[in-house]
C-alpha cells in the first residue's frame, strides 16, 4: 500500500497567494527600523555611523511617585503641626497621642512636629510588606490634649515634599466624634494644609484625622536633549517599569493623563510601552512555586494558581494581562521565547514582539518568528523581533574579555558573560535576516549596547563587536536596492483551535500544552506538522551538544520545508476565521482538534466552493465528515490498524484516491465547487505506537504541497523563504545554519567550509536567477540552477519567474479587532447591519456589514435622520439575505424602535423573518415563533411610547429568548423551546420584514426603527446586556 500521493495535483488553485496585498506599516517614512539605545549617540568612534544616526530608539521610561523615581510611598514626613488659639501657635504646650487604622503602622520622632522648627521632622510610616496595601494611603489620628483657656481657631500641618506622601484628607473631630465645620486651604502641592474652623471651638481635647495620599505614579517625560530627535524617529520602552507589579496597584495609582501626554507629544513616533516576557513569567511561577513563592502569592491575588482546564488557563493569563490594560491603557507585549504572540493580538495589543530563545538544541526560533508574524497578519498589526544573545547560561557583554570572564567561573557559578559570548554572531545575524524578510517592523537587541560595542579603555573609542558588526551588516543590506524586501510569501494557512496552547518548546518526558496539561492525541498532530517546518533537535536530542551544533545547528536548523505557512486561530473570541481571511490562501489545513460552530463550518465549505483547498483529517469535526459530497466518501464507524496507524474505514468513495487503495484509502481528493478537499483517513496522522514520533511519510506529504505552491523547487540542506516582489519577480532567501561552532563561553566562532550547502533551484522555463548578496556564482543546466551557500551564511537570489501569478480570490482589508471578549463579540456572525445613515435614490437600504445584503424601501418608506419612519400606511422594508448555510440553527435579530403613541392600542409588527415575529399587542411587547413543528409566544413589559427601546430575539438549536432593553423576558411556564431551526427552514431564502407581516399587510407599524442587525449566531444573557 502506498502512503504517498499519486502524481495528480492536490491543490485546486495553487497561485492564489501570489498577488495578495498585505499591509505595510510605515513609521517616519520607513517600514524597517533597528532600535538602539540613545547611548550610541555619544559613543566616540561609532556615533556618526549611518546605522546609528538612522536608528530608532529604545528609551527607558520611568514613573515618578511624588517627584521621585521610586516604588511605593507609605511614608509621610511631618515637618510641623501648628495649633492656633487667639492667633498664636500653642502646639508646643500640647500633649499628642498618635494612632493609626493599621496596627502595624510605625511612628518615629513625632515629638519634633511640635518643636517650632521646620528643619526637624517626624515620620508616620505604613507597612509596605503587604503588597495589597503597598500603594494605599495611610489613615492616622493625632489626638491633642491641651488645657484650653482660648478657643481653637485653626490648625496647620506642613509636610515634606519629595519622598513624602502628602495628606489627602484632614479633619478635626471633637470628643463626641463630631466633625467640626472648617474651611480648607492647601498649597505647595498639598504640603501645607490649613483648616480654619467656621466657628471657634473651646475644648481641652480634640482629634485630627489624617489620611496620606495614595501612591500616584506619573510617567516622566523623555530627556529634553532627545525630544527633537524622538519627534523624527520611532521609539519605545521595552523594560516596562511595572512589569509583574500589577498586584501592588489599583487603577487610581496611575496617572493616565501623563501616558496620554506622551502619546500626544509624539503622535507619529511613540510606539508605546512593551511588557516583557508576559506569559513565560506567568507560567514560570505556576511551575516553580517554591522558587517564585512570593511572586506567586501576589499573582494569586488576581488569578487562580491552579487551573483545572485549558479554558481556565487561558482565562487566567487573559485576566493577568487585562490588569495591565486596565491600569495603563494600550500596551505592547513581548513573548518570553514562546509562541504566544497571537493570544496578545487577540487581546488587543497594537504590537507583539517575538522574543527569540536561548541558543540551545531545544529552542525553536523559526517557529517563534512564524507564529508572531501569523498573529500580526490575522489581526492586521505590526510586529517586532527581540534578539537575545544567550547560549545556555552565557550571553554577550564587552565588559569582560574572555580571559577576565573565565577567571570568574567556579563550580557554583559555571556561567559568565563576556566579549561575544553566548550566541554565535553568525546565528545572531541570521536571526535578523529571518525577521527582516518575514516582515518585522522593528528589530531590538537585549545586549544593546554592551553586547554590540566594546570600549577601548585607553583612548575611550568604541568599536563594534562581532555581534555589532552583524547589526551593521543587516542595516547596510536593508538600505541597498538589492536588499529591498517584498511581501512574505505564505501560501499555506494552518488553522488551530483557539485553546491549542502549544507553546512549550523544552519538552520533558511528558509533553504538555499550556505548560501544564498533558498532550492529547490532537496536540501531537499540531506538533508534528509545525515541527516538520522547524526540525530543531529538541530537548531529547541525545549525545553531545557541541558536535550537534556543527552538524545540524541548535536553535536554527535547515529543513526540506521552507517557511511558507501562516497559522491562524480558527475560532477566537473575536470571531471565527472569515471567508475573506481564508480566501487569501490557496490551501488551508486544520491542525489538531478544532471546535466548530455553524458559522465556521459554513465559512470552510464556502472557502472550498469558491476555489480553496482544505485538508481535513478523519479524527476532526463530525459535521464535515458526515457530508459525503464534501469529503468524497461515506464514513464507516470502524477504525482499522495499519502499519502503526489507526485508519478510518470509508465506503462509497466518489473522490479520487491519492494514497492507499480503494479498499483502504489514506488520502482522498474530492472536487467541491471550484475547490478541493484533501481528506486523510489516518487518525490525527499519528504513529499509534509512538505518538511522539511523526509518521515517516508526513514530511513527504507536506513536500508535495510545497512543490505545487512555490514558484521554484528548492532542494539541498538549507533553510529558505520567499518574498514576492512586483510583477514576476521574487526573492529567495537561503540560510545555511550548518558548519558553525562556538562555545557559549568563548569569543571566537569557527566555520567549517565542508558544510557549505549545494542548493538546486528547479524553475519553470524562462526563469532568470541571480545571487545578489554574496555574489555567489549560479550555474544553470536546463531548468535547474545551482549555487553554494557557505557555512553560517545567507544568500539572496533574485528570481524572475514567468507565469507563476494569479489574482487572489480576496484582497479585502483586514478588519479583525482584538480585545477582551469575556462577554461577547458584538459582530459574531453578522449577516446584516443597517443604520440608515447612507441615503440612496434607488430605493435600496445599504447593508453596512459588507455582505451586500441590501434591503428595499417599499411603497414610499423613507429614512430620515438615520432612522426608518413608518406611518402605518402600508409602506415597509424588506431584506433578502444571502447566508453561508441554511437552515439557521442559531441566530439573532435586533433593532432599536420608537413607537408612536398615536396608535397605542393597535397590534403592530416591528420585525419578522417569517418564522419569528417581534412586535407589540395590547400595549405590551411580545415575540412569537413557528417552526413547522410547534409555535409559542412570550409577552414582555409595557410599551413606552415615543421612547427608544432595544428589542432582540436570539435562538440556538433548541432554546429561543426574547430581550427588551437588555432584560431577558421570562414566564412561569419556562423558556421558549423550539424543535426546528427558526430561519431558512422550507427553502434557502432568509428574509427580514420591517413594519408589517411577511404575507399580508397587516398590523402595520407606526414610529421609527433604527440599528437593524441580523446575525447567524446566538448571544447569551451577558452578551445581550452588553449589546444594549
Amino acid at each position: 500500500m502506498s502512503f504517498l500521493p499519486s502524481s495528480g495535483r492536490l491543490i485546486a488553485n495553487p497561485l492564489l497567494a501570489t498577488q495578495v496585498q498585505w499591509p505595510v506599516f510605515q513609521y517616519a517614512g520607513k517600514d524597517y527600523w533597528q532600535m538602539l539605545t540613545p547611548r550610541w549617540l555619544s559613543m566616540q568612534g561609532l556615533s556618526n555611523e549611518d546605522f546609528v544616526q538612522n536608528s530608532g530608539h529604545v528609551i527607558p521610561l520611568y514613573y515618578a511617585n511624588q517627584g521621585e523615581i521610586r516604588g511605593d510611598l507609605r511614608k509621610t514626613i511631618i515637618k510641623e503641626l501648628e495649633i492656633f488659639r487667639d492667633g498664636k501657635n500653642t502646639a508646643m504646650d500640647a500633649m499628642l497621642e498618635f494612632s493609626a487604622e493599621e496596627e502595624d503602622a510605625f511612628f518615629y520622632d513625632l515629638e519634633k512636629i511640635q518643636d517650632g522648627s521646620f528643619s526637624s521632622n517626624g515620620f508616620v510610616i505604613g507597612n509596605s510588606n503587604d503588597f495589597r496595601r503597598r500603594n494605599d494611603g495611610l489613615a492616622f489620628e493625632i489626638t491633642v490634649h491641651q488645657k484650653a483657656t482660648q478657643a481653637l481657631e485653626k490648625i496647620r500641618i506642613t509636610t515634606a515634599g519629595r519622598g513624602s506622601a502628602p495628606l489627602a484628607q484632614l479633619e478635626i473631630v471633637d470628643p463626641s466624634g463630631n466633625v467640626l465645620p472648617a474651611c480648607y486651604r492647601r498649597k505647595d502641592d498639598d504640603q501645607v494644609w490649613e483648616l480654619t474652623l467656621c466657628e471657634p471651638w473651646l475644648g481641652d481635647s480634640f482629634t485630627i484625622r489624617c489620611k496620606s495620599r495614595q501612591s500616584l505614579y506619573k510617567l516622566l517625560e523623555v530627556p529634553a536633549k532627545l525630544e527633537e530627535r524622538l519627534k523624527k524617529v520611532p521609539f519605545l520602552d521595552r523594560n516596562f517599569y511595572f512589569r509583574q507589579k500589577t498586584p501592588y496597584l489599583k487603577k487610581n495609582n496611575i496617572d493616565r493623563a501623563s501616558i496620554a501626554k506622551m502619546h500626544s507629544k509624539f503622535p507619529d513616533t511613540f510606539i508605546g510601552q512593551i511588557v516583557g516576557e508576559v506569559e513565560s513569567n506567568f507560567f514560570q511561577k505556576l511551575n516553580n512555586p517554591m522558587r517564585f513563592r512570593e511572586q506567586l502569592v501576589e499573582q494569586a491575588s488576581i488569578v487562580s494558581t491552579y487551573n483545572r482546564t485549558i479554558e481556565e488557563a487561558e482565562a487566567s493569563l487573559r485576566a493577568w494581562w487585562k490588569q495591565y490594560i486596565d491600569f495603563f491603557g494600550e500596551l505592547g507585549a513581548m513573548s518570553g521565547g514562546m509562541t504566544a504572540a497571537q493570544y496578545f493580538y487577540e487581546w488587543g495589543v497594537p504590537l507583539a514582539m517575538a522574543g527569540s530563545l536561548n541558543e540551545a538544541p531545544w529552542s525553536n526560533n523559526r517557529t517563534i518568528f512564524s507564529f508572531t508574524r501569523s498573529g500580526a497578519r490575522q489581526y492586521g498589526k505590526p510586529w517586532a523581533a527581540y534578539q537575545t544573545s544567550y547560549a545556555l547560561g552565557a550571553s554577550a557583554s564587552s565588559r569582560l574579555t574572555e580571559e577576565e570572564a573565565l577567571k570568574l567561573v567556579t563550580p557554583d557559578r559555571p556561567w559568565s558573560d563576556g566579549l561575544d559570548f553566548g550566541l554565535a554572531p553568525s546565528a545572531f545575524k541570521r536571526c535578523q535576516y529571518i525577521a527582516y524578510y518575514s516582515g518585522t517592523s522593528f528589530q531590538l537587541f537585549e545586549t544593546d549596547p554592551m553586547g554590540l560595542a566594546v570600549e577601548n579603555k585607553e583612548n575611550k573609542q568604541w568599536a563594534l563587536t562581532q555581534n555589532g558588526e552583524a547589526v551593521k551588516d543587516m542595516y547596510r543590506w536593508s538600505r541597498t536596492e538589492a536588499g529591498k524586501r517584498g511581501s512574505f510569501y505564505a501560501p499555506i494557512l494552518f488553522l488551530a483551535d483557539y485553546y491549542h496552547g502549544n507553546w512549550e518548546w523544552k519538552h520533558a518526558s511528558e509533553w504538555k500544552i499550556w505548560y501544564m496539561y498533558p498532550y492529547q492525541d490532537a496536540d501531537y498532530m499540531f506538533h508534528h506538522v509545525t515541527r516538520a517546518f522547524d526540525p530543531f533537535p529538541g530537548h531529547d536530542y541525545g549525545g553531545e551538544g557541541w558536535p550537534l551544533m556543527k552538524d545540524k545547528g541548535w536553535s536554527l536548523v535547515n529543513s526540506r520545508l521552507g517557511d511558507i505557512y501562516d497559522l491562524y486561530f480558527a475560532n477566537p473570541p473575536s470571531g471565527v476565521v472569515t471567508l475573506e481571511e481564508l480566501l487569501k490562501y490557496p490551501l488551508a489545513m486544520l491542525l489538531g482538534n478544532v471546535r466548530f460552530s455553524e458559522e465556521l463550518l459554513a465559512n470552510m465549505q464556502n472557502y472550498v466552493e469558491k476555489g480553496g483547498t482544505l485538508v481535513l483529517n478523519a479524527a476532526q469535526h463530525q459535521s464535515f465528515l458526515s457530508d459525503a459530497k464534501f469529503i468524497g466518501a461515506e464514513l464507516a464507524d470502524e477504525w482499522i490498524d495499519i502499519d502503526n496507524m489507526k485508519v478510518r474505514k470509508v465506503k462509497n468513495i466518489t473522490g479520487e484516491v491519492m494514497a492507499g487503495d480503494a479498499s483502504m484509502p489514506l488520502i482522498i481528493k474530492n472536487r467541491y465547487g471550484q475547490g478541493q478537499v484533501i481528506f486523510m483517513t489516518p487518525y490525527f496522522l499519528l504513529d499509534m505506537k509512538n505518538k511522539k514520533q511523526p509518521l515517516p511519510w508526513l514530511e513527504d506529504f507536506l513536500l508535495r504541497l510545497q512543490a505545487e505552491l512555490c514558484p521554484v523547487q528548492v532542494s539541498g540542506n538549507i533553510h529558505f523563504l520567499f518574498n514576492k516582489m512586483d510583477g514576476a519577480n521574487w526573492k529567495l532567501v537561503l540560510l545555511n545554519h550548518r558548519g558553525v561552532y562556538k562555545h557559549p563561553m568563548r569569543t571566537k566562532e569557527y566555520f567549517f567550509p565542508e558544510y557549505a550547502a549545494t542548493v538546486s533551484i528547479e524553475a519553470p522555463p524562462g526563469t532568470k536567477a541571480k545571487e545578489v548578496r554574496l555574489n555567489e556564482k549560479i550555474t544553470q543546466e536546463g531548468n535547474v540552477f545551482t549555487l553554494n551557500v557557505p557555512a553560517g551564511e545567507i544568500a539572496v537570489v533574485d528570481l524572475e519567474v514567468p507565469d507563476f501569478t494569479a489574482a487572489p480570490l480576496s484582497n479585502a482589508e483586514i478588519t479583525r479587532k482584538g480585545g477582551f471578549f469575556e462577554e461577547f463579540n458584538a459582530n459574531h456572525g453578522l449577516l446584516l447591519k443597517s443604520d440608515f445613515t447612507e441615503q440612496r435614490n434607488d430605493g435600496l437600504i445599504v447593508d453596512e456589514s459588507g455582505r451586500q445584503n441590501h434591503g428595499k424601501l417599499i411603497d414610499g418608506l423613507k429614512a430620515v435622520d438615520g432612522a426608518l419612519h413608518f406611518a402605518a400606511d402600508g409602506a415597509f422594508a424588506l431584506y433578502y439575505l444571502k447566508v453561508p448555510k441554511t437552515p439557521l440553527y442559531e441566530g439573532t435579530i435586533e433593532c432599536w424602535v420608537r413607537p408612536d403613541s398615536s396608535l397605542a392600542e393597535n397590534k403592530q409588527m416591528v420585525m419578522t423573518n417569517e418564522w419569528i415575529k417581534v412586535g407589540m399587542d395590547n400595549g405590551r411587547w411580545y415575540a412569537s415563533f413557528y417552526d413547522f413543528a410547534k409555535s409559542d409566544s412570550i409577552t414582555g413589559p409595557q410599551v413606552e411610547f415615543d421612547q427608544w427601546t432595544h428589542l432582540a430575539f436570539t435562538w440556538n438549536r433548541n432554546v429561543a429568548e426574547f430581550y427588551v432593553n437588555g432584560e431577558k423576558i421570562t414566564r412561569e411556564s419556562g423558556p421558549l423551546f423550539h424543535i426546528n431551526a427558526l430561519d431558512g427552514i422550507s427553502d434557502s431564502n432568509v428574509r427580514l420584514f420591517l413594519g408589517t407581516h411577511h404575507h399580508i399587510r397587516a398590523d402595520l407599524f407606526k414610529g421609527q426603527i433604527d440599528a437593524v442587525r441580523y446575525y447567524g449566531h446566538y448571544f447569551d444573557k451577558k452578551a445581550m446586556v452588553h449589546k444594549y
